[in-house]
């Protein structure tokens, strides 16, 4: 269960957790789809806040921060990390940076090889416990794990929900519900009205909303119906 300071910065039953992951994670046109054993099984495992590892799964709830969490393990696996790397670098930030879910708070990206973070202004190996790399990483040439912004406590407080840049997960706003970007209008409120038989058009004018806007969330929510 998510503790009450989390209850109004967004909740996700397991089951819509695992959707919303699954969902960006065809974005990637990836066979590795996660599903709610998944899920289950890495928070069992301590990968997300260590004290919901004790929850059955029939009670849990998780958190914005919880699900981003899942969702970044998720893409350092579809990246081709392996658990060794990803438990070393949880590890190695959660000792040295003190982050209790390190994956929510701390900025990570990937090569071919390992996975890294910055630390006091450089990047650093976290799966190689710390280590500085050999030879000068171009931060470009890295790939970021996750299309998210972080508050100035580091931990991040939106998720675009890439390749669709009008979609916004936001755990202050709806609960966490995804919504059209820079709205509180849920994507499911604009799917429920386009399959009353409304026009994106039409709700475009209703909610007065670009026409993109619109048509974003009705694939979003296309997608996420698909999965």
């Amino acid at each position: 269960m998510s503790s009450e300071s989390e209850l109004y910065q967004g909740i996700y039953e397991v089951s819509e957790a695992a959707r919303i992951i699954r969902t960006t994670s065809r974005f990637l046109e990836t066979h590795y789809l996660i599903n709610n054993r998944h899920v289950l099984r890495w928070i069992h495992n301590g990968l997300s806040l260590p004290a919901l590892s004790e929850v059955p799964g029939r009670e849990l709830t998780i958190s914005f921060t919880d699900l981003v969490s899942m969702r970044v393990i998720a893409l350092l696996r579809i990246a081709g990390m392996t658990w060794r790397q990803i438990y070393a670098a949880e590890d190695w930030v959660r000792e040295h940076v003190g982050a209790p879910r390190p994956f929510a708070t701390e900025r990570f990206w990937t090569d071919p090889r390992d996975i890294y973070t910055r630390y006091e202004d450089r990047f650093i190996a976290a799966s190689l416990g710390g280590q500085y790399p050999f030879t000068e990483l171009i931060e470009e040439r890295l790939l970021p794990i996750a299309g998210l912004t972080f508050n100035e406590e580091g931990i991040a407080d939106s998720w675009t929900l890439l390749p669709i840049r009008e979609v916004l997960l936001k755990p202050s706003v709806q609960f966490g519900a995804p919504c059209v970007r820079k709205t509180r209008i849920p994507t499911k409120t604009i799917w429920e009205m386009h399959e009353g038989g409304d026009s994106p058009g039409f709700i475009a004018r209703v909610y007065e909303l670009e026409l993109k806007q619109v048509e974003e969330a009705i694939e979003w929510e296309e997608r996420l119906a698909a999965a």
